[in-house]
């Protein structure tokens, strides 16, 4: 009876790790490669006879209100006037902003936005012209989007993958190699218990990879937050910034994935905890 609630605990620690692997690597069904284009008015490349009298813009994915721009520059890089963009209430897919009278000749529309599903800030541009051709504009001013969204970025997707991977990788080698290779002999010659620093050390390693996986995830956190707000590093968002960062797809699956973990840390106290106290009390 006294190695029960230890046995329970693996099997609550084997749970909170398949959870939190589950959680980790799913993503919402619905969201495509972020928040692209699918088309706009002006259409891209179009030539108007016209100034058009706002931009506006179709995206495959609903936006978040407020973390979206939209600019209107000439061949010279020289900024339109323009009203601030908005999400369309009706279809968050759609953002768009009254325009300003414009003179003849080439422009490119340069755009950002949020998704509210999966949480990535994405910049792109297009050209249309007014009574004439598209000539060429400035090279700088064509917006693409990064390969990555920070240098930081791969170190901590990196470290998140690492802990999760030891975190499985003990608890596999536990329940599956030592604990059957020492099931006909759990004591020593002079009697000592042969599972019990075992245990001790591989509930510890666990230990050590769910901190690790934690300081991964609030690194996680405060790095799509500063890419999201476009803030230097170092610099601490507002609570409502960061309120509407948890509230996109992305932001709800962080909250899930650290429920997990620290789900997880607890287990991993309380079984450290009984490992420590007197055989017959645990």
């Amino acid at each position: 009876m006294g190695r029960m609630p230890v046995r329970s605990g693996k099997v609550l620690l084997v749970a909170a790790v398949i959870m939190l692997a589950a959680v980790q690597f799913w993503r919402v069904p619905t969201a495509q490669a972020h928040a692209g284009v699918t088309s706009s008015e002006p259409p891209a490349n179009a030539v108007l006879d016209a100034p058009p009298a706002e931009i506006r813009i179709w995206f495959t994915e609903p936006l978040v209100p407020g973390f979206g721009e939209i600019q209107v520059l000439d061949a010279q890089g020289r900024a339109a006037e323009i009203e601030p963009a908005v999400v369309d209430r009706q279809d968050p897919r759609v953002m768009a902003a009254a325009l300003a009278p414009l003179p003849n000749g080439t422009y490119v529309v340069a755009w950002t936005n949020l998704s509210a599903i999966d949480g990535h800030k994405v910049r792109g541009s297009f050209l249309f012209a007014v009574g004439e051709p598209i000539g060429a504009v400035a090279p700088d001013l064509t917006i693409s989007q990064p390969l990555l969204p920070s240098p930081f970025d791969p170190f901590v997707r990196w470290l998140t993958l690492w802990s999760l991977l030891t975190l499985a990788g003990v608890i596999v080698f536990e329940v599956a190699v030592a604990r059957p290779a020492l099931a006909q002999n759990r004591t020593d010659l002079t009697g000592t218990s042969r599972t019990e620093p075992l245990t001790m050390g591989l509930t510890a390693v666990t230990g050590v990879a769910v901190g690790l996986f934690l300081v991964a995830s609030v690194s996680h956190f405060y790095l799509q937050t500063s890419i999201t707000l476009d803030i230097p590093a170092g610099a601490l968002p507002d609570l409502a910034s960061l309120a509407a960062v948890a509230a996109t797809g992305w932001g709800r699956l962080w909250l899930w994935r650290m429920a997990g973990a620290v789900l997880l840390a607890g287990l991993i106290g309380a079984r450290l905890f009984l490992l420590t106290r007197p055989p017959g009390t645990r």
